[in-house]
């Protein structure tokens, strides 16, 4: 559905809603002044849909196109007293508004995405705004009358032209997001505001000088986020709350209350609370009233009361922070943005929350000593500290609870003392300076992203690690030549990516691969390692969401995934012959014990390959990135799953006679680039192949076509179903002709894409395709069966068919043959 069909429908949907029920306030929260009447018929006068009421009118809809608008006193002998959720939404055409002075509300999104409304003549008697009242729009200038007491979440959301702002002593309350993202915002008198909710004005990045917040009470979380140009600010005595920290959100951010000795949770002033004003680097110094009862500012820092929690440092203060023993935990945000140069912990300190050092430019940190109690760490602490090139834990530490770098891609020298037992999940994410590292013999696991996309990583001592988990290593491309592992256990991508590594030798029997193992192994991926990689790798941006793929998106089943996935040089994997271990190597391919899975088969090896008899399951991303050219599989494989020849050189495949199941079958052979053919074995009674094209029998579907198939031109067989992305990336393809649909594909409402990431390609469509509705597009072209990603697609119609008349019915364009 389009956008623009969106709206029509959701205004479509709210105007009957108007009709059948009593219309009150237009801001959830609000007390309405808009007195009901029971059964509010909706009339038009002129541009406006409107309802009566016994006190007034309110407008519905603005239905015209005119660049300047004067909203009427009164509308059939009524003062015009609201302004209606959504009634000038995204309207394209209007520049100015002036409303009457009889106006008292203006609903939810009444302007909303208006882009080119750039001024308005608010009423002098307006009394509330609904929340996004104005967001996105172009308005330069406002001047909210002496009757409003609140700003209204989301109000102004997104004006990046706004400039000024000017409201009465009234307005006691800025709501949730109401000046976000205001980036030309450059002041506006605060002095009387009470209650500043959330995000309220961040990356207004223009406000700039001091802020004087002298009758503040409470000040929401990332309020001033970003705001650069700030370089002060005051609190009275009335300040109760600044920021509130996450408690129940995903397991990477989740934080736990710091723990005295005997495990009893600590109550400290100030941990509750989170710094407002992160990364703002502008920022020198904070000033707190002496009698206030929650907070004290000490040299420009604010602290809990107790002097036990430091909330908030000004980010432009800078020098060497050495943090006393007194102190107890740091905030969310205390230094982000920070331009500091060292930090030095004290033993006192148990507790680090959300991105307390995030973006800060300390060079060297030295953690707490072994005296702390407990460490407990949010694990982007230290998110993006590009300059940080020194990490030091003191001899004596033992647990070091969730303390990680993530995308300290300065960070090259790391201490880690021989008393050390644990690392951290994602540890050492995206430290991509990081060449070695030497670990404690008495660490004896690497736990999950441990040092994902150290790809300069190329020294670790790895001789006495029993366990390697999910992606610990990924992409660490460094790591080259022949690696020895002692360890007994492996898992989910490992070494995924590790370009460099030619040859793997596994010292010791390996349980890590077993029915049972293998369902830790996918409780590990969906529970631990998908976390760290939905979190930090995915919604942060620091690697393509392919990777996210083996953590969620692919892993429903109970089996392994290829350790070795994507080493494009590893020509053998060599496995200890003792008894007890559940992995096998024959060849150098790598197989479960009793040879019935495939796990690995080496990216390196070339040529033909024919999969040994006895082997059932073909594994996830088992061939991936492979450069063998054809793989034949045997007669007793029954299962092919996702991902498995993913990204592989493969020109040829051969399905044996009993596979019954092909796993999300267009991933098995996505984005390889040299396939020509995939061939079936005549018994096979699931799936055929007619002239190297996959077709699922029982459907009658074509799954796959091989994407360097060789012709300009394809006429799908008779009867046949086409799936969605079938032609997925295929390169030489220029003319696609279907000769009928399947009764299905004619009958019912059709969206499917059979094409994706192709070029230039040409789409026939039959006489008899006659889908029951059609959705004009946004284009108000028809091409059908192409996706986005597609350019250059055309889609044919056949001429005086049922389908072109109902494209000409509704006027939508379209080509015909």
């Amino acid at each position: 559905m389009s956008k623009k069909i969106f709206r029509r429908v959701i205004t479509a949907t709210m105007a009957a809603a108007l009709m059948v029920t009593s219309i009150g306030g237009i801001a959830p929260g609000t007390k309405s002044n808009v007195k009901t009447a029971s059964a509010a018929k909706v009339k038009k006068s002129g541009d406006f849909k409107y309802v009566k009421y016994s006190n007034g009118v309110k407008i519905l809809k603005y239905t015209g196109k005119a660049k300047k608008v004067t909203i009427p006193g009164k509308i059939a002998g009524k003062k015009v007293v609201a302004i209606g959720a959504s009634s000038f939404e995204a309207n394209e055409t209007i520049k100015q508004v002036k409303m009457p002075d009889s106006v008292k509300e203006i609903g939810d999104n009444a302007f909303a995405d208006c882009a080119k409304l750039k001024k308005v003549t608010l009423s002098k008697k307006l009394e509330s705004f609904g929340e996004g009242a104005f967001k996105s729009t172009a308005l330069k200038k406002i001047s909210v009358p002496a009757t409003v007491k609140k700003i209204n979440n989301m109000t102004f959301l997104g004006c990046d032209k706004l400039t000024s702002v000017t409201f009465g002593e009234n307005v006691k309350v800025i709501g949730r997001s109401a000046f976000e993202g205001c980036g030309n915002l450059a002041s506006i008198d605060l002095g009387n505001v009470e209650e500043i909710g959330i995000m309220a004005f961040k990356d207004a990045k223009s406000l700039a000088g001091e802020l004087a917040l002298k009758n503040v009470v409470s000040v929401g979380t990332e309020a001033f986020y970003g705001c650069n140009g700030i370089t002060a600010v005051s609190f009275s005595d009335t300040l109760q709350l600044l920021g509130e920290r996450e408690q129940y959100y995903s397991a990477p951010i989740a934080v736990v209350p710091p723990l005295t000795a005997s495990g009893q949770a600590l109550t400290l002033s100030g941990e509750t609370s989170s710094n407002p004003f992160a990364y703002c680097t502008g920022l020198e110094r904070f000033e707190v009233d002496v009698n206030n009862a929650n907070y004290t500012s000490v040299d420009g820092v604010i602290y809990g009361k107790t002097n036990e929690w430091i909330v908030a440092y000004p980010a432009k203060k800078g020098g060497v922070v050495n943090i006393p023993e007194t102190i107890k935990g740091i905030g969310e945000y205390a230094f982000s943005g920070a331009q500091i140069s060292q930090v030095n912990m004290g033993k006192g300190l148990n507790t680090i929350r959300k991105e307390a050092f995030g973006g800060c430019t300390a060079t060297e940190v030295k953690m707490p000593s072994a005296d702390s109690v407990y460490v407990m760490w949010s694990k982007d602490a230290f998110l993006n500290c590009k300059a940080l090139k020194k990490v030091v834990f003191p001899e004596g530490t033992n647990n070091i609870n969730a303390a990680a770098f993530i995308n300290c891609t300065a960070l090259t020298d790391v201490v880690l003392p021989e008393s050390m037992e644990t690392l951290s999940d994602a540890m050492f994410l995206g430290c991509t300076a990081l060449e070695k590292i030497t670990l404690p013999k008495s660490v004896k696991n690497i736990p999950p992203g441990c040092f994902y996309g150290c790809k300069k990583l190329k020294d670790v001592n790895l001789d006495n690690i029993d366990s390697i988990a999910s992606f610990s290593f990924f992409g660490c491309e460094s790591l080259s030549g022949v690696l020895n592992l002692n360890v007994t256990g492996i898992k989910t991508a490992a070494f995924g990516e590790c370009t460099g590594i030619t040859e793997v030798n596994f010292n010791k029997p390996v349980r890590g691969f077993s029915w049972e193992t293998s369902y830790d192994i996918s409780m590990v991926t969906e529970n631990e390692a998908s976390d760290f990689i939905a979190e930090y790798l995915t919604k942060r941006s620091l690697i393509d969401s392919e990777a996210f793929r083996f953590g969620v998106n692919v892993y429903n089943d109970l089996y392994v995934v290829n350790p070795f996935v994507g080493c494009s040089k590893l020509t053998k994997i060599n496995v200890l012959d003792e008894n007890g271990s559940d992995i096998k190597s024959v060849g150098g391919v790598l197989f479960t014990s009793n040879m019935t899975r495939l796990i690995s088969f080496p990216a390196g090896l070339t040529g033909k390959y024919n999969v040994p008899y006895g082997v059932d399951e073909i594994n996830n991303s088992a061939f991936e990135s492979s450069n063998a050219t054809e793989v034949v599989l045997s007669n007793t494989v029954t299962r092919v799953d996702p991902y498995a020849f993913y990204k592989s050189k493969i020109k040829s495949v051969t399905l044996s006679k009993s596979v019954d199941t092909c796993e999300m079958v267009k991933t098995i052979f996505g984005k390889c680039a040299d396939l020509e053919e995939i061939r079936v074995h005549a018994s096979n009674k699931d799936y055929e192949s007619i002239d190297g094209v996959l077709y699922d029998s029982d459907m009658k579907t074509l799954l796959v076509y091989p994407v360097a198939k060789k012709g300009k031109t394809f006429k799908v067989p008779a009867k046949k179903t086409i799936g969605d992305g079938a032609f997925d990336g295929c390169k030489n393809l220029r003319k696609v002709f279907i000769k009928e649909m399947s009764k299905y594909d004619t009958t019912k409402y059709f969206t499917k894409e059979f094409f994706k990431n192709c070029k230039n390609i040409k789409l026939y469509l039959p006489k008899n395709f006659n889908p029951k509705k059609i959705v004009k597009p946004e284009t108000g072209k028809y091409t059908l069966g192409f996706g986005n990603s597609c350019e250059g697609g055309k889609t044919y119609v056949v001429k005086k068919s049922k389908l072109a008349k109902k494209l000409d019915k509704k006027k939508i364009k379209y080509r015909s043959y």
